[in-house]
């Protein structure tokens, strides 16, 4: 019954899980049976738990520590959240993709290659909590989940091993041929 996101990574400035724990206070108030899973261990560890307790959200934000096993955690997710200000490539957002999950990311450089605004996901500018919480409130609406889910895993097909294989495979040959 509860509604669960995930966001992974190393806790840190740059992934900045401090904008989730706050836009997470702020979207309890309607989103009553948010859950809030963080994957990862860094830095900022103990000073984000400490903002956890701060704003009384202990029984909604679950640390979860370093996981190598994320692809057992992301099918069983409403969404996952990427808040980092600087991405180049973010695998965990195409695996996120490729599982039907929409994402809510920050707009930074990796973001924006894969995330189309309102299709496949919601991007809001990194620090921007309130953004961050208005699109957690939208994604409660499973029918909005579905379908920008479905839209991610098409757009993440592009990014597969298979598709880089088929054009880069063509290339190569022609490259070893001249």
């Amino acid at each position: 019954e509860d509604f669960v996101v995930l966001c992974t990574g190393e806790l840190n400035q740059n992934k900045d899980q401090a904008t989730l724990i706050r836009a997470a206070a702020e979207a309890k108030e309607k989103v009553s049976n948010l859950k809030i899973l963080l994957a990862g261990n860094g830095p900022l560890e103990q000073e984000l738990k400490t903002l956890v307790s701060s704003l009384g959200m202990e029984n909604d934000i679950c640390f979860l520590g370093y996981r190598t096993d994320l692809e057992k955690v992301v099918p069983s997710v409403d969404a996952v959240v990427s808040c980092s200000h600087r991405e180049g490539m973010p695998l965990n957002i195409i695996e996120a993709m490729l599982c039907g999950k929409p994402v809510v990311a920050a707009a930074n450089r990796g973001t924006r290659e894969l995330i189309r605004d309102q299709e496949n996901g919601l991007l809001f500018d990194a620090g921007d909590i309130s953004a961050l919480t208005k699109h957690i409130i939208t994604l409660r609406d499973p029918l909005v989940r579905t379908g920008m889910g479905k839209h991610g895993i098409e757009r993440a097909k592009a990014f597969t091993v298979d598709s880089v294989k088929q054009e880069l495979l063509p290339l190569l040959q022609s490259i070893i041929e001249t």
